[in-house]
């Protein structure tokens, strides 16, 4: 923290910011509402000059090294005066100098933080010394600051407009000055503390990333201040920009910002985000890469529709299972999460959250295209298990939605499983869909559970799985072997279709098992 006190008309007056800019800043306001006039010799070197808006822009159009975030609206008065050289003193003695022509010395100025080096980060680019390099600059949009409501917060946001069930919601937001926070009103907890904690006059982009042509990408779509934190970890008010046009960043760190709700700190990231120009890291559609690294072909599993296999207590369904499964060559994982598991693709370990055995598993099957793989999760009926799997795998058993393609939902797992998979050097054109963690198409599901009735009785699992039941009268107990010994067999007896499938919860009425 920087911070700047003194004393005026016998009182304290106290400065404290996160940021040289925001310190000096406030100081210059604090100026102009009480009366000082910006004037005089001190106010001709054009570092203390108080510009127009006009002057500014006359003064870009012959000094491309000056941008309209480097001049400061002096308390949103339409007087301007360049805020951008905080890296070295120049900005803190010119506030002296201003303090001493309005009455107050600077030996009765105590700062804290000033004679401290600030933190450098290397630039992506070199820039010449005529352009501001310091990092602490968070960008303030000067054309949005007059024409947008309310006062802007050194505060910064990425946010996702990506819903489930409804896709790209970005244009209904900017049309109707709102954002949601979609899982929130899908009913569930995930970013309702981080946007309880978005401040009015935030400043926010809705943003996707995702990968093309073995480039990490992220899109601006709709930038704006919110003007209303309704505080229900679900609803901004936000004014924004319909002047705004989209456009397109290509950096190697950019699948790191796939977080619904992500507070963006790395200054250098703001300036190209919210202080962008048209040479800011931009690709026009076709300017992708000519020759892209192609996708792996992952063999197909039979079982990317997941199969839930019912049956009564020692009807064999796991040993089935695992017979035919190893008869055509899967690999597999018998899973049954516990009271003590910390989720179905995570757990918490030695201090520190780690990828479990099916999170292992599914990194496996990204190394392994041509191996298949299958996870058969046993006891299906448990409460837990089935909370669970809705939770995090409800979009991962089935290829009934999003055209075909599945992926987990759990932010943590996905944040563990993309660094496996990054440091196995695989690339995000196959791990990435709409900025999930895919499931490869090589990797299937089974569910097994002696309880149909809590399957066919949850409408989101029912919808998403086929179903087939294994039958005591299957299995030879005396030889240990089963009727259903190949694919082709349990093919048979596979319910796929809605109409079987509703014939079979009818019957379930008529029987207890």
């Amino acid at each position: 923290m920087y911070s700047i006190s003194f004393t005026y008309n016998d009182n304290l007056v106290n400065f404290e910011k996160r940021t040289k800019k925001d310190l000096y800043t406030d100081i210059i306001d604090w100026l102009y509402n009480n009366g000082y006039k910006f004037d005089g010799p001190l106010h001709t070197p054009f570092s203390r000059k108080v510009l127009s808006l006009d002057d500014i822009k006359n003064l870009i159009k012959t000094r491309t090294s000056y941008r309209l975030d480097h001049f400061h609206n002096i308390s949103s008065s339409g007087n301007y005066i360049l805020c951008n050289k905080f890296g070295t003193a120049q900005g803190f003695d010119d506030i002296f100098k201003m303090l001493d022509n309005f009455g107050i010395s600077e030996s009765a100025i105590k700062t804290k933080g000033l004679d401290q080096p600030q933190p450098r980060i290397k630039k992506f680019v070199d820039i010449g010394d005529d352009i501001d390099d310091d990092i602490d600059d968070d960008i303030d949009d000067i054309e949005t600051d007059i024409e947008t409501d309310g006062a802007k917060s050194d505060r910064y946001f990425l946010l996702g407009a990506w819903g489930k069930e409804t896709g790209d919601l970005s244009k209904t937001y900017v049309d109707n000055g709102y954002w949601l926070n979609g899982w929130a009103v899908s009913g569930e907890d995930k970013f309702k503390n981080a946007v309880n904690k978005i401040p009015v006059g935030g400043n926010v982009v809705i943003k996707a990333t995702y990968s093309k042509g073995g480039l990490s990408m992220m899109e601006i779509r709709a930038k704006g201040i919110v003007t209303k934190n309704y505080n229900d970890g679900t609803k901004l008010d936000v004014n924004w920009d319909k002047n705004f046009k989209s456009f397109k960043l290509v950096e190697s760190r950019l699948g790191a910002y796939r977080s619904t709700v992500h507070e963006l700190k790395n200054t250098e990231l703001i300036d190209l985000i919210f202080n962008h120009s048209e040479s800011d890291r931009v690709i026009a559609p076709t300017e992708f890469i000519k020759t892209p690294e192609k996708p792996k072909v992952y063999v197909k599993n039979p079982f990317r529709q997941s199969l839930c296999v019912v049956g009564e207590p020692g009807a064999g369904k796991s040993q089935t299972m695992l017979n035919i499964l190893q008869e055509e060559g899967h690999k597999t994982l018998l899973f049954i999460p516990t009271e003590l598991s910390t989720s179905m693709v995570v757990q918490y370990s030695e201090g520190k959250l780690r990828l479990n055995r099916l999170g292992n598993f599914i990194v496996k099957a990204y190394e392994y295209p041509d191996t298949l793989f299958t996870v058969l999760i046993d006891e299906f009926h448990k409460p837990m298990t089935i909370k669970r799997v809705n939770d995090e795998l409800l979009q991962a058993i089935s290829t009934s939605r999003y055209s075909g393609n599945r992926f987990l939902t759990l932010e943590v797992a996905e944040e563990l499983m993309e660094e496996k998979l990054k440091s196995l050097g695989i690339s995000e054109e196959d791990y990435l869909y709409h900025s999930n963690i895919r499931i490869p198409n090589n990797l299937g599901f089974v569910l097994l559970t002696s309880k149909p009735s809590v399957i066919v009785d949850n409408k989101d699992i029912y919808d998403r799985v086929n179903i087939t039941e294994i039958k005591k009268e299957y299995y030879d107990e005396s030889t240990g072997e089963s009727m259903i010994k190949k694919l082709s067999d349990l093919d048979n007896i596979i319910l796929k279709t809605k109409q079987e499938k509703d014939q079979f919860k009818e019957e379930l009425k008529s029987r207890d098992i």
